[in-house]
């Protein structure tokens, strides 16, 4: 068993005005030892993998955030010219930088290993870091491991630790700053109040609520400091020592905004989600405050502890009142809070997703944990309480996963799993069409053509599943290339600049918003080349030149069929196939 102390403060006689000093070590009751860690992390993150590939791969529940993530670290890569800058603003970075590494190789990228496998990694290490937070509030190692066990089958967990789309990695962080403010609750020593600011601002810049989190824990540490008569100069010691990475994070993304988008709060604007390409247009209900109250409780049934454990902490159970505690509580409702803050922005209840609730869920197993420390009389009831809750969660997070209106993919995700049947061209709840077909049909055709680099004008944002699946992204002159203002000059006067052109079919594509009926070819220098549900590849063409003379107009029409340039043949007919 590996050794491990905590320090503790103990009160002795110190210098008025001076905090009392740390005296002594006390070792934590149930150490966690390393084959412990190492097996947790190894047994899920295969679990997570391998599930998760088949998942996509063959059953192809492919969530379409993490596809445009995906492509953004892929364009990191093999973009042309490849930068960094393809991460972009739109999306808080860290989301998408962590997938950077598993972009790396193109065949992880086209066959949908790196999705799973990013992931997987990120939510096993979230896993050992509940082990570890438990381990901090004395829990036996039998005891944590079943709960361990319970959160990482729970399907909501288990869902967004394998499909990419960043969550499970601000599970981590989010984890760990948790387990630091525990640690630093339990014996005040300044190392966890670095470790959590560290780990918040990695939170931060992964999902933007845990900014709100960082600013009401940085008042739960003052609030704490001060409850327990320490100095002005250490609470505001703490305080900073605690925000000082957590303002840096923000202050270089803020300063990257300024000197590219020439805006430096442009990511507060961007930050709203985009319609997803699988979605199915719908009428979205209107924001109703008790519709967004019970659906923002609702969602937490993923876990019920998150939900139990607010009044526990606020009554104090088992003498384990005190400012931390209600700091805890605090935190649970600010996320029930800001939830229903982003229904009223966007004017929908169709804002609070089913995903919404896994900062809660966190914050539920962070609660209890805390709780089992401070209620040392109690913690065999705690613990049978949290075990029970974690048992129900299963089928209440599956129930939910079905039948909540707003969410992305779960219920397809249900069903795969339930069935072990393809998934593709079927619809899940939140308005969304399962599947990768379309992307899949047009990127085997592209590569078919052998079209040279840059030749395809497309818009990114709207066409990132097919530059995916064509594992080729230089292929595509996009909006990172050289830019938006360079992209769009290029669209205004295509003409001897490109030839071909690539459009997502809908009114969100920026193209099709400046040439609204190029794929009906009523645009008289865009040719529609090939057409599926979903995507149109256009051939840009001199336009024909208007004459009274036939003659002269045959020629033209001679002239034009053999002014391609450099572009290969293609044919017309649609792609072949449909299976990715």
């Amino acid at each position: 068993m590996e050794s491990a102390t905590l320090i503790d403060r103990e009160e002795e006689e110190a210098p008025v005005g001076r905090a009392p000093i740390a005296t002594r070590e006390e070792t934590i009751a149930f150490p966690v030892m390393k084959i412990e860690t190492i097996g947790i992390f190894l047994l899920f993150s295969v679990f997570y993998t391998l599930l998760g590939f088949h998942i996509v791969a063959n059953l192809h529940v492919v969530n379409f955030d993490a596809l445009d993530r995906l492509t953004r670290a892929f364009m990191v890569w093999y973009n042309d010219p490849p930068k960094l800058a393809a991460i972009g603003f739109s999306l808080p970075p860290i989301a998408s930088f962590v997938l950077v590494p598993f972009a790396a190789v193109r065949d992880f990228v086209t066959s949908g290993l790196a999705l799973p496998l990013s992931s997987a990694l990120f939510a096993a290490g979230a896993l050992t870091v509940f082990n570890r937070m438990f381990a901090m509030a004395d829990m036996a190692r039998g005891a944590r491991l079943i709960l361990v066990a319970l959160i990482g089958l729970n399907p909501m967990f288990a869902f967004y630790a394998m499909n990419g789309t960043g969550d499970a990695a601000y599970m981590l962080f989010g984890a760990f700053g948790l387990f630091c403010l525990i640690g630093w609750g339990r014996n005040g020593s300044a190392r966890y109040l670095i470790g959590a600011g560290l780990a918040m601002s990695l939170a931060a810049l992964t999902k933007y609520e845990f900014i709100v989190w960082a600013f009401l824990i940085a008042f739960i540490i003052s609030w704490t400091l001060t409850k327990r008569g320490r100095s002005k100069d250490e609470v505001e010691g703490s305080t900073i020592a605690y925000l000082a990475p957590i303002g840096y994070a923000l202050g270089i993304w803020i300063f990257f905004n300024a000197i590219v988008l020439g805006d430096p709060f442009g990511w507060v604007a961007l930050s709203g989600d985009a319609t997803p390409v699988n979605a199915i247009a719908s009428a979205a209900p209107d924001f109703n405050f008790f519709d967004a109250l019970g659906n923002a409780l609702r969602i937490e049934l993923i876990y019920p502890a998150t939900l139990v454990v607010i009044p526990l902490l606020i009554l104090g159970f088992g003498g384990s009142r005190d400012t931390v505690s209600t700091g805890f509580a605090l935190l649970i409702l600010l996320t029930i809070a800001y939830g229903i803050a982003g229904a009223a922005i966007d004017g929908s209840v169709n804002s609070i997703e089913l995903r919404d609730a896994l900062p809660g869920m966190l914050l539920g197993i962070a609660g209890f944990a805390w709780l089992y420390f401070k209620a040392a009389d109690m913690r065999a009831l705690l613990w049978g309480l949290l075990v029970l809750l974690s048992v129900i969660a299963l089928p209440t997070a599956w129930s939910q996963m079905k039948s909540y209106p707003n969410q992305n993919l779960e219920q397809a995700f249900t069903r795969a799993i339930q069935t072990n049947d393809d998934q593709e061209g079927t619809g899940s709840r939140g308005s969304i069409q399962v599947g990768i077909a379309p992307e899949s049909e047009m990127a085997r055709f592209i590569e078919d053509q052998q079209i040279p680099d840059n030749e395809i004008l497309t818009d990114n944002a709207r066409t990132y599943g097919v530059i995916s699946l064509t594992g080729h992204p230089e292929l595509f002159f996009d909006r990172v290339d050289k830019g938006d203002e360079v992209w769009r000059q290029i669209l205004d006067e295509p003409i001897g600049k490109v030839e071909f052109m690539l459009v997502e079919r809908s009114d969100a594509d920026l193209i099709l918003d400046r040439y609204p009926g190029a794929v009906d070819g009523e645009e008289p220098f865009l040719e529609p080349v090939v057409s599926n549900e979903r995507y149109s590849l256009l051939r840009v063409v001199e336009p024909v030149a208007e004459s009274n003379d036939e003659l002269q107009t045959g020629s033209s029409s001679s002239d034009q069929s053999g002014s391609s340039g450099s572009a290969p043949p293609v044919t017309s007919g649609p792609p072949a196939g449909s299976e990715p």
